[in-house]
């Protein structure tokens, strides 16, 4: 039983989630500004 294969990944892809929303909030801004 090894979490630290599993850890990083669900890290990893926790990221990848924050950062599509962040970038989606970040085009919604982007036309909100144009």
């Amino acid at each position: 039983m090894d979490t630290s294969v599993q850890g990083p990944e669900q890290h990893a892809n926790r990221w990848r989630s924050y950062l599509n929303d962040c970038g989606t909030l970040l085009d919604f801004e982007a036309v909100g500004l144009r």
